[in-house]
């Protein structure tokens, strides 16, 4: 096997008409966005969502992932990489972020081609 295009996964809560980002500065990027992690080999899309949770999401057991949309992020300045965007339910209470009803202008750049996506999720 040649190369490969690693994968991620992004984790959108919804709740109330209202999306929760987190706010991430570091070398890369500086800017709310959705919390995501590199998928382990062999790990579902359940499984990595409760880890996303556990590191960037505390205080939240997730119950239930829908696939939403799949990327080819060509666009990532750091790498191409597909990218899994689930739709999680969730109990407790999330810390560490915030709800929004729209994009904070900061919203990292990147992320932006999961809007049009998410608007529904948001009327």
């Amino acid at each position: 096997m040649g190369k490969v295009v690693p994968s991620s996964q992004e984790l959108i809560l919804v709740r109330d008409k209202q999306v929760y980002l987190t706010y991430r500065e570091d070398a890369q990027w500086k800017g709310w966005h959705f919390p995501g992690v590199n998928i382990k080999p062999r790990e579902s899309l359940m499984e990595t969502a409760q880890r996303i949770a556990d590191s960037e999401i505390p205080g939240i057991q997730i119950t239930n992932v829908e696939l939403i949309q799949t990327v080819s992020a060509t666009h990532n300045p750091r790498f191409h990489n597909i990218i899994l965007v689930v739709k999680a339910d969730y109990k407790g209470e999330p810390t560490k972020g915030k709800w929004f009803s729209e994009f904070p202008s900061d919203f990292l750049e990147v992320q932006r081609v999961y809007i049009p996506v998410l608007l529904p999720y948001l009327k």
